[in-house]
């Protein structure tokens, strides 16, 4: 497997982990909202993948190409 796909992949769910409960306490403390974690990620566990592998993907492969 290509070295840099591993460490794509590693960064992608090291970042998942991190956002993921920094978006919950984000929206509980400056939304005062009562959703529980579960109900948050039933609700935003795409939209946060997508934004993930986003940055991810742009970090990894598109960052410090040159354009023809």
């Amino acid at each position: 497997m290509n070295p840099k796909l591993i460490i794509a992949i590693i960064n992608a769910i090291v970042s998942f982990v991190i956002i993921v409960p920094m978006s919950f306490f984000m929206n509980k403390f400056i939304n005062n909202s009562e959703d529980t974690f579960v109900q948050f990620f039933q609700d935003k566990w795409l939209i946060l993948t997508v934004f993930v592998l986003v940055f991810t993907i742009y970090n990894s492969f598109l960052k410090g190409r040159k354009l023809k």
